[in-house]
């Protein structure tokens, strides 16, 4: 089952697919908020089910070796049970109700029962919350044999067996934040067919926090070319999301704070230590783990540092652990910036390996050891950074003694300087992601979600679905304004395209194209590659149609005015077969994976960015007899596309189509090889709001059109359950 990681991640929405595929959901990776672990699923095979590892769930109360257990307290007659448990005892930070066991299912509190559901985000459900109230047959909620108020959470469920086939449930774990905690491929649990049995779904031990601080650092000098800045003294805003962060976004900045070096120098940085503030759930770092994390531009939903194969961008990236506990980042304590797979195993994030093959820094456990005594935990405090935040270190006596004076930026996380004026917000820069700054009061609060353009500023329009204000598409009536400046239509004095549709048609040419853009002159002229198009229309400065010639491949589409000036749409136009054929299903069924919506604050996915490879988009596909063998099904092809909101696909000739690749095989009712998986990215060429689908053929002819919530060969493509891409 797909699941977006980073990563990490993300968590997914899946959609059954009727008879044929009933593979639950992933979750996801990317928005994780939580460190965990050996027993989570780890292992060197991120496609392996962490259901089928030979792994010991945490939970040694029980039978380590065995995942059916008979229990002593019988569930409902005819009703199989299903256990999971969580150990946070080395942290202790998670309280009641803060954790979820996030799956393939929705939850009845009322009988305490669970039944399959393919859509399996974070907010779908009901999804059972996890319990430290002891075991249910002493009137708890966790599996028998467990201990009230030990810190391990679990949860016992009901679930009524098929008696035709084995019912699979993946899953992972969420907290109340919509934030996905578990990392490595999703869990899976096996109800067998008929069964009564207690079945013991592969548990979680959250890492207990370290004591190694590190640094990373961006130089927005050293940017991948894609993403240069003119001025890296005045950067957009910057995140930084991973591991260390639970997957929450974390403000970046270059002020000479919060452990930044030097104001104004172009280089951004992040410093564990200084942002424990941010969450409880935050702490330093093991020795040797991996920490993984991606940086994101202009807002916690803009452009992630990325490549077009969604790779994370090692340019201009550096870090440094502080692994002799001596509070310095030195030289010799640099890290070396490593590649790593996300949690679903299809792409690869920019990480470290937390001090790989140097020792651990010293504890006071580690004071007798000659190498430890000198060190300031073994013989009192040399500096601020051996104290608390409210401390400051007295050298001549070693002891760390309570801080007297005023506040400085640096102090404005300590409780005694929350209020001080230096450390009132004057702009949302000033506040953490997820806030906004009161400018009457000089508080950060929580952001509000609009729910209508009135709610926004005037050059921001609401995405109610997401509930974020984004930014308008530029007109040339807006080229003053600094956020067009850069846009193709202030940028560029001759025709831009916009939209060529339809973008497939006969190898011999003839088919009816409208050209959308602006700037189109009276006696334009159209070239397909490097072929003139016929009959060319022009029907305002927005719209000309023509006839395109014979040709062969994906070609350009080139508008020249009368001036000569020109503006080109690359790869606009493929030939091939007779175009979308709407009339016959050639598939037997398929559906857009994931994302559910472009942008989705909950699981991380950030806006698609205009002239840019958006974020990658998923589909599934099953055909009879085709995709049900291992590999990719012969014949089958997929492309994944945008369009005017409310339109059909199957009709509607403003659709703009890409080619998706094959990615792999994915689990259905009985074969763990019904579906294959499809991936692919759309380009917008003008900011503003769409629709966007998938479509598959395994004829070359008959298209077949699909949305998150599946479509069999019954059930055509339907505009009330489109799914919205924002550009901007």
């Amino acid at each position: 089952m797909f699941r977006l990681g980073y990563r990490f991640f993300f968590v997914v929405a899946c959609v059954f697919a009727l008879s044929w595929s009933m593979g639950a959901c992933s979750g996801g990776g990317n928005d994780s908020d939580g460190s965990t672990t050996q027993d989570g699923g780890n292992n060197s095979n991120p496609d392996t089910p962490a259901g089928n590892s030979n792994n010991t769930p945490p939970d040694q109360r029980n039978n380590p070796g065995d995942q059916t257990s008979s229990g002593n307290w019988p569930p409902p007659n005819g009703m199989a049970a299903m256990e999971f448990v969580v150990d946070d005892s080395a942290n202790k930070s998670y309280g009641p109700g803060e954790l979820l066991w996030n799956g393939s299912f929705v939850y009845n509190k009322d009988d305490n029962t669970v039944k399959f559901s393919a859509a399996w985000q974070p907010t779908d459900g009901p999804f059972p919350p996890l319990y430290d109230d002891g075991p249910i047959d002493q009137g708890g909620h966790e599996p028998v044999g467990s201990k009230a108020g030990d810190h391990i959470w679990g949860i016992v469920v009901f679930v009524k067996p098929d008696d035709t086939q084995d019912l699979e449930f993946e899953y992972g774990l969420i907290n109340t934040s919509n934030h996905w905690l578990w990392e490595g491929p999703n869990g899976l649990v096996t109800v067998k067919k008929g069964s009564t049995e207690v079945m013991k779904a592969k548990g979680q031990t959250l890492q207990p926090h370290g004591n190694i601080d590190i640094k990373v650092t961006l130089d927005l000098s050293k940017l991948q070319e894609d993403f240069a800045i003119d001025d890296v003294k005045n950067p957009p805003l910057l995140f930084i999301k991973g591991t260390m962060t639970n997957w929450a976004h974390v403000q970046v900045q270059d002020r000479g704070q919060r452990g930044d070096d030097k104001e104004g120098d172009g280089i951004v940085t992040f410093v564990q230590s200084k942002n424990l503030d941010y969450s409880k759930h935050f702490g330093l770092l093991q020795h040797e783990r991996e920490v993984q994390f991606v940086y994101q531009f202009n807002s916690m939903t803009g452009r992630e540092y990325k490549d077009v194969d969604d790779n994370a961008l090692p340019n201009g990236v550096q870090a440094w652990a502080d692994c002799n506990g001596d509070g310095k980042f030195t030289d010799d304590e640099k890290q070396t910036i490593v590649m790593k797979k996300d949690s679903r195993g299809a792409v690869q994030n920019t990480a470290v390996i937390v001090c790989e093959g140097k020792e651990p820094p010293c504890s006071k456990a580690d004071c007798s050891k000659d190498r430890c005594k000198d060190k300031p935990i073994c013989k009192g405090c040399t500096g601020d950074s051996d104290c608390g935040q409210d401390q400051t270190c007295n050298t001549s006596t070693g002891q760390c003694e309570a801080k007297q004076g005023g506040c400085t930026k640096n102090d404005c996380g300590e409780d005694r300087c929350k209020n001080d004026p230096v450390c009132k917000c004057q702009s949302n820069g000033d506040c953490k992601a997820g806030e906004t700054c009161n400018t009457s009061t000089g508080q950060c609060e929580a952001a509000k979600k609009c729910t209508s353009d009135s709610d926004c500023a005037q050059d921001e329009t609401c995405n109610v679905q997401s509930g974020q204000c984004l930014q308008k598409g530029c007109t040339s009536n807006d080229c003053s304004l600094d956020r067009c400046k850069s846009d193709p239509i202030c940028t560029a004095d001759g025709p831009v395209i916009y939209f060529v549709t339809p973008g497939v048609g006969p190898v011999g040419g003839g088919t009816t194209i409208t050209i959308s853009g602006d700037r189109f002159k009276s006696g334009a002229k159209v070239m397909f590659g490097n072929t003139a198009a016929t009959n060319v229309k022009v029907d305002s400065a927005t719209k000309i149609t023509c006839d395109t010639p014979a040709g062969t491949g994906t070609v350009d589409v080139t508008v020249t005015n009368s001036d000569g000036k020109s503006g080109t749409y690359p790869q606009a136009f493929k030939y091939g077969g007779g175009g979308p054929n709407p009339g016959q299903a050639s598939v037997d069924w398929c559906n857009i994976q994931w994302p559910k919506m472009i942008p989705d604050t909950n699981n991380n996915i950030p806006d698609a960015q205009v002239g840019q490879p958006s974020p990658v988009i998923y589909g599934w596909v099953f055909k009879t007899g085709v995709t049900d063998k291992p590999g990719q099904g012969p014949g089958i092809k997929a492309e994944v596309g945008i369009g005017p909101v409310g339109s059909n696909p199957a009709t509607n000739k403003d659709w703009k189509w890409w080619p998706a690749t094959y990615l792999g095989d994915k689990a259905g009712i009985g074969n763990p090889t019904a579906n294959d998986e499809y991936k692919g990215t759309v380009t917008p060429a003008k900011a503003g709001t769409y629709n966007y689908a998938y479509r598959f053929t395994g004829d070359g002819t008959n298209w077949w059109y699909c949305t998150t919530a599946g479509n069999d060969k019954n059930t055509p493509y339907d505009p009330a359950k489109a799914t919205s891409l924002t550009a901007r």
